[in-house]
């Protein structure tokens, strides 16, 4: 009866053993989608230079949709700063041997692909990328599905324990390598189609000096906004601004003024309208829409002359759901044989 007792117990033991090392098993990174923005870095020699680290940022929509001029920091990397410390040390955002790039595809019949550039520096926007036809898109799309997709690619590799969604690795000669797709002498990165010359930048100037530009090349080439880096390891986004003078519906207003009065800067027939309408009270100044949480100044002038503005009304949107309707009911003004009205919108 002990015996049997005996084994028993030992049987239990090896049974919570094995279960124990199941649950110490490290995860793996999420399955690449199309569209993921990836991230990849690596050393050119030194500490870490057999290795590269590649990182998903999050779908290309999530930045290609963000507000304009709009800024964030990419959420839900972990800690790739003591990733990227481990492995080229502790002064990698100071190293000119260490560098980072972006790249992303969505493929198809005709490929979309993007890229990063490096800027020269941080405040001037790096040249865009030169348009690619079909076949250029579709053989640069391929490289970069290689390093996602194929076998030793970054689909189903360990996440490391800093960052749920950043893996290593070893730099190998094979079309899955990302250090072989952007680090091969002689070569454009992604394949000789991309002529993407380099997509990278390097931290010898520090990480503040290291910002990339991302471009989306499909039917047409477009900039979707740059990244920065922090010595962290936190990584900014900040969406393309809306250029002062652009006018894409052709309205005669800005598209910066229609974002101001909520108005759509796509649509030619949608832009602020302000009506006057005589009444037996006095004259109504009315709007045909107002944008949340601005104030509009109902202003007049009897003469146009610059400074003889004067604020006579005040309208706070709050939700945006009434229009302005403002009713001057001065005696003064309403026997003065000529008058103007307009409405500035200030957030």
């Amino acid at each position: 009866m002990n015996l049997v007792l005996l084994h028993a117990i030992r049987a239990l033991s090896a049974l919570t053993v094995v279960s124990a090392s199941w649950s110490l098993r490290a995860a793996l990174v999420p399955v690449p989608l199309p569209g993921d923005i990836f991230v990849g870095f690596r050393a050119s020699s030194g500490p870490g230079s057999e290795t590269s680290y590649l990182a998903k940022l999050g779908s290309d929509l999530t930045f290609r949709n963000a507000a304009p001029g709009t800024s964030f920091e990419v959420a839900g990397m972990g800690n790739i700063g003591a990733d990227l410390s481990s492995a080229y040390g502790a002064d990698w955002h100071q190293s000119s041997e260490v560098q980072w790039a972006l790249f992303a595809v969505r493929l198809g019949v005709s490929s979309t692909v993007y890229g990063s550039r490096a800027r020269a520096e941080p405040s001037a926007v790096a040249p865009a990328w030169a348009s690619l036809t079909s076949t250029s898109r579709n053989g640069a799309a391929g490289a970069i599905a290689s390093v996602l997709e194929e076998v030793g690619g970054y689909k189903g590799r360990e996440a490391t324990p800093n960052s749920p969604v950043g893996t290593w690795q070893a730099n190998f000669g094979g079309a899955a390598s990302y250090y072989f797709q952007v680090a091969t002498p002689g070569t454009s990165d992604f394949s000789s189609l991309s002529q993407w010359t380099s997509i990278e930048a390097n931290f010898a100037n520090g990480a503040g000096r290291a910002v990339l530009d991302l471009f989306r090349i499909g039917s047409a080439v477009s900039h979707v906004g740059s990244f920065a880096i922090e010595a962290s390891g936190h990584i900014r986004f900040t969406a393309v601004p809306v250029a002062a003078s652009a006018d894409s519906d052709g309205d005669g207003f800005t598209d910066a003024e229609e974002a101001l009065a909520g108005t759509n800067a796509n649509q030619g027939a949608d832009f602020l309208r302000t009506v006057l309408r005589p009444t037996a009270e006095g004259l109504r100044v009315q709007t045909s829409v107002t944008a949340a949480n601005r104030t509009y100044l109902i202003e007049y002038s009897e003469t146009l002359a610059a400074g003889s503005w004067t604020s006579i009304g005040t309208h706070l949107s709050g939700s945006g759901s009434i229009p302005v309707d403002f009713l001057d009911s001065d005696p003064a003004r309403r026997v003065r044989s000529k008058g103007f009205y307009r409405v500035r919108v200030s957030s």
